[in-house]
């Protein structure tokens, strides 16, 4: 349990969740590292998203968000890795989408999130609460 390394892929939440990691005494002994990857340009050299994903898929995606998670995985080598995307607005009419890509060993999930009818900020900071919330279950488990 103690022993599980965690890594973040962030897109949307801007290394929000990776500096709160940090905020945590003893994080060094689980915290692996992050990505900031805003541009697409970015998740594709970084993490290896595929282009054909971002065109089939689109960058705020289920399998945008799994690919970013596989990838800083890769990067780190760590037990635990999230990812996340999506619009946190102020415009547009899927502001509050949001995706989190889990891998847990070598289980994989995604969860969708619907943040509506807030502002950007309170998306973002939502958002990373859910994160934080899922890396301290995860880090629990068997």
């Amino acid at each position: 349990m103690g022993n599980l390394t965690v890594s973040l892929a962030e897109s949307m939440t801007g290394g929000k969740v990776a500096a709160r990691l940090v905020e945590i005494p003893d994080a060094s002994t689980y915290f692996s590292g992050g990505v900031v990857c805003y541009s697409d340009l970015s998740k594709v050299e970084l993490l290896g998203v595929k282009e054909d994903t971002l065109k089939l898929h689109g960058v705020v995606s289920a399998e945008t968000a799994l690919e970013m998670a596989r990838g800083v995985k890769k990067l780190f080598h760590s037990d635990i890795a999230l990812s996340v995307t999506g619009y946190a607005g102020p415009k547009g009419e899927d502001v509050g989408l949001v995706y989190i890509g889990i891998i847990f060993k070598q289980h994989e999930d995604c969860k969708k999130v619907a943040i509506k009818g807030k502002s950007r900020q309170t998306i973002i900071d939502e958002t990373t609460k859910i994160m934080i919330e899922h890396i301290e279950f995860l880090r629990k488990a068997p």
